[in-house]
């Protein structure tokens, strides 16, 4: 049987270098839906993922094709926080196939994703006031933030509108999970 390779991202892998991601901002005035902030050291390579991003899904991201995780609890080896997770909707892919009329058992897929570790003080709340706002307006918003010498520069042109986010318990992740890549010796037999 002949297999069809799809390799499929919403990282550009050179660009994300380019930009280095280094963490995330909760922006929130409790009055409308909140952003989650992506905080680059280079501000053109992060416009540039921005500006694909929109023009691959639009400033509304109607059909869920960048899929956003957040593991909350502890990793062993890892400080306190969050991972935050960033990779193609494999479902939303596999609609894609089946409308394309690509046949699903035949092809392989290679999808490529990105995760930081956000180290957080223990009193730090910023994610779950991010988390309630979420559920109050059912919809968040994404953007670049360009971490410079003198402080943080929310770029808001680019937001890009999103309904959907996976707030996940570390313990609740097995080792075929999508989110498994994001911890380190999950699966793996210790001696």
């Amino acid at each position: 049987m002949k297999k069809v390779m799809c390799v499929t991202a919403v990282i550009d892998v050179d660009l994300w270098n380019e930009a280095t991601w280094r963490g995330t901002a909760v922006l929130s005035d409790g009055q409308s839906a909140p952003y989650l902030g992506l905080l680059f050291e280079n501000r053109e390579a992060a416009i540039k993922i921005f500006k694909q991003w929109n023009e691959d899904f639009g400033c509304r991201d109607m059909y869920e094709e960048i899929r956003i995780s957040i593991l909350q609890g502890d990793i062993q080896g890892e400080e306190h926080g969050y991972t935050v997770h960033i990779t193609t909707n494999q479902e939303n892919l596999l609609s894609k196939c089946k409308k394309l009329n690509l046949p699903i058992d035949e092809t392989l897929f290679a999808i490529v994703s990105r995760y930081r570790r956000i180290e957080t003080a223990k009193t730090n709340r910023n994610m779950e006031t991010f988390r309630s706002e979420y559920e109050r307006y059912l919809s968040y918003k994404i953007i670049p933030v360009y971490m410079s010498k003198e402080g943080l520069e929310p770029l808001f042109e680019y937001e890009i509108e999103k309904s959907e986010i996976c707030f996940r318990q570390v313990g609740d992740i097995t080792e075929n999970d999508i989110d498994a890549c994001c911890i380190s010796g999950l699966g793996k037999k210790s001696n």
